[in-house]
């Protein structure tokens, strides 16, 4: 696949392949990309019995980015996959839905590498506006604090956070790469250091962003916090969840769907081995103690071995779920 770019000061442009428990990427960041045309290719093993995969491109940030000359090959053999990028279809995030709004798609028949064509992704000059915006506001307040003789410190600080967490939503709005989880990160240190110093705190979050995991929120922790900071994940073997529709036809505003646990699709092999000891009961499953016993060893073992989607490598304990807990809209508490 060959790239390029105009205007993209932050955030980055990549390729995607997706499918059967496989997600492997490769991107570029603003330093990379130019008026030339460059080159960005991504090899993977692809695993046995794999039926199909999803091939994306990606642009995330502001400016303008281009796409052209997609070829595929296997095992040395090319695929064809001629114009393809012609009849690409746009995928959002699942939430929020920020690509279809923010983020135009056309194919640039004056913009090419090879030709006819290429496919233009272009953010929304809003994006950037609104960034300069709440960047001046947030100097502002500054300014504005630091003559305030009346207030008190504490206020002025909480004053700050507020502003900052205005930045980090429009940052958000942005796309920034990873931006969502050092928002997070940067957050809990600062209610650890400022708002509740010397107090343990709790907080709930999807385990791909607490598990100490690099470039995500539990990575940045570890790295500020050390042995303080602890992680728990939590695995289901059966029930129902509630969770975001097709990102293509939802909205912003639509309500969430229920569904149901797939054990073909969302339980790994090692959920069974430590539900086969659990004597029928919820197991809470410490891996720094288990580390020392020999089954524990084994288990360990099948942790690193599972697929990265069903695996919790980088946590303290597990606690597994037989089952969920029937699904109560909070509207009918």
């Amino acid at each position: 696949l060959w790239v390029r770019g105009e205007g993209v000061e932050h955030g980055s442009v990549g390729v995607l392949v997706r499918g059967g428990g496989l997600t492997a990427s490769r991107s570029l960041s603003p330093g990379d990309l130019g008026d030339a045309w460059t080159r960005l290719a991504l090899e993977i093993e692809i695993p046995p019995n794999l039926g199909e995969v999803l091939v994306g491109v990606y642009h995330r940030g502001n400016g303008s980015a281009w796409f052209d000359d997609l070829t595929v090959e296997v095992n040395g053999e090319d695929l064809a996959v001629d114009g393809a990028l012609e009849s690409v279809v746009p995928w959002p995030l699942p939430m929020p839905l920020l690509q279809m709004m923010d983020y135009e798609l056309t194919l640039d028949r004056d913009v090419f590498r090879t030709g006819p064509s290429s496919l233009r992704v272009d953010c929304s000059s809003v994006i950037d506006e609104a960034l300069r915006a709440v960047r001046e506001a947030g100097t502002l307040l500054a300014d504005v604090l630091a003559t305030q003789q009346r207030l008190l410190a504490i206020d002025k600080v909480w004053a700050r956070q507020m502003a900052r967490l205005v930045e980090q939503a429009v940052e958000w709005r942005a796309l920034v790469d990873n931006n969502r989880d050092v928002a997070l990160a940067e957050n809990l240190t600062w209610l650890a250091n400022e708002a509740y110093p010397g107090r343990r705190i709790l907080a709930f979050g999807h385990t791909s962003h607490t598990e100490r995991i690099p470039e995500r929120m539990g990575g940045y922790l570890a790295q500020t916090h050390g042995d303080q900071y602890k992680t728990i994940s939590m695995m289901t073997l059966a029930g129902n969840y509630l969770y975001f529709g097709d990102p293509r036809t939802g909205t912003p505003d639509a309500a969430l769907e229920a569904f149901t646990i797939d054990p073909q699709q969302h339980i790994g092999q090692f959920e069974r081995d430590l539900a086969s000891h659990a004597d029928g009961t919820d197991l809470l499953f410490h891996l720094e103690a288990a580390a020392q016993t020999e089954s524990g060893e084994r288990w360990l073992e099948a942790i690193r071995s599972e697929s990265p989607r069903r695996r919790p490598p980088n946590t303290d304990v597990v606690i597994l779920l037989r089952e969920v807990s029937p699904l109560i809209h909070l509207d009918d508490r």
